[in-house]
């Protein structure tokens, strides 16, 4: 028991050895930052060695941290990432606001551009023909005659010739003189060569004209239709009282 005492004053005194030249010749650190309780209570070191090394191990790293100067645990790390989110953040607002921009401009023009194109029809792509009366106002007519605007697609007088297969939509009225007496029902018919009758209108005692008619048909190149009244009347001439139409629809 009595030579238990010097060894524990030995460790207690290696602990406690002053910063300078060690054995070695090497530089040893101060332990002026290492708690007293730690290094001078013989009882402590010699009562928990476990708890006393984690102790310099921790001072250890808070030391290498003082001399590399990261105080901040990552501070400068941590501002440059936060530049670059900002950095991301006003990229992606800039992208953004540029996208917009340019769908609303393609929004804005494309408008325009359509009317543009609806104005601009070239006469080789008319798609409506209108035809007027040219019989004598007192004549009785059975088969009418037409004058075309123009024979893009349909042409002749009485007969009416297809020039182009195509599905076509007809439009027809035919209005009676206001003096003719209707003793009987009229009826007018557009026919083709190939499809016979395919729109049919009658005009009874109590109205002088057929109103609107209108038809979608598909009719073949070389193809003839008329336009006939049976039994034979006088016609109104006037364009806004008779009239008939073509209007080319899809090409076949």
């Amino acid at each position: 028991m009595g030579r238990a005492k010097p060894a524990e004053k030995q460790e207690t005194q290696s602990w406690a050895r002053p910063a300078g030249k060690t054995r070695g010749g090497g530089h040893a650190h101060s332990t002026s930052s290492i708690p007293a309780s730690t290094v001078f209570s013989p009882q402590f070191a010699h009562s928990s060695p476990a708890l006393t090394l984690s102790g310099i191990m921790s001072l250890s790293a808070e030391y290498c941290s003082d001399k590399t100067g990261d105080r901040g645990g990552g501070g400068g790390a941590l501002a440059h990432q936060r530049r670059l989110i900002r950095g991301l953040l006003l990229w992606a607002t800039l992208l953004t606001l540029g996208l917009a921009a340019s769908i609303t401009l393609h929004f804005i023009n494309k408008p325009q551009e359509q009317q543009d194109d609806r104005n601009h029809i070239e006469p080789s792509k008319v798609m409506d023909i209108s035809f007027s009366p040219i019989w004598h106002q007192k004549d009785m007519v059975g088969l009418l005659h037409w004058n075309p605007v123009n024979t893009s697609f349909i042409e002749g007088e009485k007969q009416l010739k297809v020039k182009e297969d195509a599905l076509y939509f007809l439009y027809l009225q035919v209005t009676l003189e206001p003096h003719t007496h209707m003793k009987e029902n009229y009826t007018i018919t557009i026919q083709s060569k190939n499809r016979g009758v395919f729109l049919k209108g009658l005009i009874n005692g109590s109205v002088h004209s057929t109103g609107f008619m209108g038809k979608g048909i598909k009719l073949s190149k070389g193809d003839y239709f008329n336009v006939t009244c049976n039994p034979n009347a006088k016609i109104q001439t006037l364009n806004s009282e008779t009239y008939l139409g073509v209007i080319k629809l899809q090409s076949i």
